[in-house]
């Protein structure tokens, strides 16, 4: 057993139903607030910061309780540095956890980044001077993206559109005419461009270029 636990990526806190740490396996002393003689019997909740004692507490207690798997996201602060770690929490006696500890500092860094990214584009996207669209061509068609030139030209909010299909929106008969476009579109790889009529709810008309392109990754095929 003791060969098989120094195998696991994390570091493994043996926690009593006080939360008071007993041992500690895969001690990594980079990344501990205290030298493990120091850390054994101290209780968790000096060892967390001050914002994450409560989450930690109730999922361990949970874990005593049930005997079940618990997670936790929390941050401990070292040398004004604060790391971040995802916690894993499972009863191993009746008054004993298992705490498996992973660093995931550098993950989260890497999500927050990605996020950042995404609401820049959300924003520049938004904020384009012509209408723009998005369908998801793996959900019926439905609409995930109605910018504010949508809200301004089409005579609909975006409450009224996102995941909806056309026909849901424009009824049977013009909701079909669009996603035959559509289907088209997908199933010869193409493009379209074409001037296109449109009545918004208040029945005015308007001519406009419609432009449409199949865009997919390995996530998504809009």
């Amino acid at each position: 057993p003791e060969r098989i636990i120094s195998s696991v990526p994390d570091m493994i806190f043996m926690v009593d139903n006080k939360l008071e740490i007993q041992k500690i396996y895969n001690a990594d002393a980079s990344k501990l607030s205290l030298p493990v003689e120091a850390l054994i019997g101290r209780n968790l909740k000096n060892c967390v910061d001050p914002e994450c004692v409560e989450d930690v507490t109730a999922n361990i207690q949970e874990a005593l309780l049930t005997g079940e798997v618990r997670e936790s996201e929390y941050s401990v602060t070292m040398n004004g540095k604060k790391i971040l770690y995802e916690g894993r929490f499972k009863r191993v006696e009746d008054n004993l956890v298992a705490c498996f500890e992973r660093d995931i500092t550098e993950r989260k860094k890497s999500e927050t980044a990605i996020e950042q990214n995404q609401r820049l584009l959300n924003a520049v996207l938004d904020n384009m001077p012509m209408p723009l669209i998005i369908k998801d061509i793996d959900d019926d068609l439905k609409y995930v993206f109605w910018n504010k030139q949508c809200e301004l030209q089409g005579g609909y909010t975006r409450k009224e559109i996102i995941g909806k299909n056309d026909i849901e929106v424009y009824g049977k008969e013009r909701g079909e005419h669009y996603r035959d476009v559509d289907f088209k579109i997908i199933e010869e790889g193409g493009s379209y461009q074409k001037q296109e009529v449109y009545v918004t709810p208040d029945e005015e008309k308007h001519v406009s270029i419609v432009n449409k392109n199949v865009v997919s990754n390995d996530v998504h095929h809009w």
